[in-house]
């Protein structure tokens, strides 16, 4: 049995991007997660979609991917602005691709894209024939990272290199870039390795405790790795000359879970499980091709149900399922997947029934204010009500899971309207079940 737990979940993707733009260098680097556009769309609905973003100059960049096919993506890049111009010829092979992550001061450009192989078409060898990483290497499958310098004018490649943890027989293993940082001289990258991270001649660390934070620093041509070390390991490269925060900006997205998925982490997953607007979506993967199909979406309203007759049986209780795959509501408070895989073996993934606030509800908690309050509610039976004290950090809405409620129904409760703001200290009344 192969079991996950999510124990702490940060800055839950609203698939976020997080900029710092310090006064002199302007820059600004930002990631997101699986943003889907087309050329076609505004800028209204490509910022709408979640895309990961940077601006400077009277332009604003974003990255992103078109579904081509019910099985394959393309990466896409949009500027408006200044510049305004589209591309989605980085890679238009049968390998799925992304765009998820940018760096821009004004002047200098550097995408981030993912790959899980180099299909049939045209791949990012065409742009990385002179990067430190030349191709994707031996294996397929995991996800790798290209990096991808870039003209700001039309979005066209300079150079690149792939980036890849490296396996004990030599494969290419999977990676998450999260951070960069560009100092006019290098290029500073942060990057969740799932396996051994690479000193700067490509050979494999020396690591235990996987996975690994690895920081890399490659030359601004990324034709050469200049310092490479990573938690946990034992590196033969010297260490990277230049730190996040210092000589230059960074942009740094909370957790390593930048692809938009909550198991990110796992290694050949039978699903793959994200967070959006309408509840949680589970993909059933293929153990082939690495590929996706929806196998249910889990409303908002299914979860709060499922979690409400759990809290009243004291049993777990079944929330949806489809393909194979079904998702529970727990008495620790949690969620959880499981999927039978090849032979019958069970997949398991647990996660905190908060794990997509940032996407289910409006909510936040702040400084008290003059609250409005809800005209002329129905009457509701209050007795034996109890009451909650607000703590810092907390939501409309994970209060309400934690009392088996919905959050409309609690906010209506305590005349509290849209957006449902809360404070720490406010005491709310929580009706009997």
């Amino acid at each position: 049995m192969k079991r996950f737990r999510l124990s702490l979940v940060i800055g839950f993707f609203t698939v976020c991007m997080l900029a710092w733009s310090p006064q002199i260098t302007q820059a600004s680097a930002g990631f997101g997660g699986a943003a889907q556009f087309t050329c076609a769309d505004s800028e209204g609905q490509v910022s709408a979609s979640g895309a990961a973003r940077v601006s400077a100059g009277g332009s604003t960049i974003y990255a992103g991917y078109r579904q081509v096919s019910g099985n394959n993506q393309n990466p896409i890049m949009r500027s408006f602005g200044a510049n305004n111009w589209c591309r989605e010829d980085y890679e238009t092979s049968s390998d799925d691709g992304r765009a998820y992550g940018l760096w821009w001061d004004g002047g200098t450009l550097y995408g981030v894209f993912s790959a899980t192989g180099t299909g049939s078409g045209q791949n990012y060898n065409v742009w990385t024939g002179g990067g430190w990483l030349n191709s994707y290497g031996a294996g397929g499958g995991p996800r790798v990272a290209i990096i991808l310098r870039l003209n700001p004018a039309d979005g066209s490649p300079i150079g690149g290199t792939y980036i890849s943890a490296r396996l004990s027989n030599g494969n290419s293993n999977s990676v998450t870039v999260n951070q960069l940082q560009f100092n006019g001289g290098s290029l500073l990258v942060g990057i969740e390795s799932a396996f051994s991270p690479r000193n700067t001649d490509r050979s494999a660390m020396s690591c235990t405790n996987y996975p690994l934070t690895w920081t890399l620093e490659l030359s601004s041509n990324l034709g050469s790795a200049i310092g490479s070390a990573a938690s946990n390991c034992t590196s033969s490269s010297p260490p990277p000359s230049i730190t996040f925060g210092v000589g230059g900006a960074s942009g740094v997205v909370g957790g390593a879970f930048i692809d938009g998925r909550l198991n990110a982490r796992d290694i050949a997953p039978p699903i793959a499980i994200y967070c959006n607007a309408q509840g949680i979506a589970v993909y059933a993967v293929s153990p082939i091709n690495s590929r996706g199909t929806l196998a249910f979406i889990a409303s908002i309203s299914q979860i709060n149900t499922g979690v409400a007759q759990m809290r009243q049986t004291g049993r777990y209780a079944t929330v949806a399922s489809g393909d194979g795959a079904t998702l529970y509501a727990l008495t620790s408070n949690e969620l959880q997947v499981n999927k039978f895989q090849i032979n019958g073996t069970l997949y398991e993934f647990v996660f905190p029934l908060d794990a997509c606030d940032s996407i289910f509800e409006t909510t936040s908690v702040g400084t008290p204010t003059t609250t409005t309050t809800v005209t002329n509610p129905p009457p509701i039976n209050l007795d034996g009500a109890g009451v909650h004290v607000v703590q810092a950090g907390e939501t409309l809405y994970r209060i309400a899971l934690r009392y088996g409620l919905t959050y409309p129904y609690l906010a209506q409760i305590n005349g509290i309207a849209p957006p449902y703001t809360i404070y720490a200290g406010q005491t709310l009344v929580i009706p009997a079940n």
